[in-house]
């Protein structure tokens, strides 16, 4: 058996919190969906990034195609929707906002509405582009 100084002990502690614990948040933090709720209003997201585009899935149950209405700034996208079920579990308008870390193309994204599920697919703008010589 190996005996441990208090102090050891005190500074092993601290070194595995220290390096631990961020990690085990940042798992748990990225692998469950955010849920935003501002003034009643409701919906939830994921973002999947990938290398060259942020694929961004909003479930808006209940609403019609016709009654979403996306907005795109270069890092933030905001999805506005009415339900069309007036019930007593749903919201009756839905409004959320997306921030991603990086700008995205906003000429070049788009949105499909499948099931009460909203995909945004927003290609990155890249930083840098080639110019060609006259």
């Amino acid at each position: 058996m190996v005996a441990y100084r208090d102090d050891d002990i005190g500074e092993r502690i601290r070194k595995i919190v220290e390096t631990r614990i961020p990690a085990i948040v940042s798992v748990i933090t990225s692998s469950i969906p955010k849920l935003v709720d501002i003034k009643g209003y409701y919906g939830r997201y994921y973002i999947e990034e990938k290398e060259d585009k942020y694929r961004i899935i909003v479930e808006i149950p209940g609403a019609n195609k016709e009654d979403i209405k996306i907005y795109a700034q270069p890092k933030t996208i905001y999805v506005q929707a009415k339900n069309a079920v007036e019930t007593k579990y749903l919201p009756r308008e839905y409004r959320v906002k997306i921030e991603v870390e990086e700008n995205i193309d906003l000429e070049n994204t788009k949105a499909k509405y499948i099931n009460g599920i909203l995909i945004i697919d927003a290609p990155k703008k890249t930083a840098t582009r080639e110019i060609s010589v006259e």
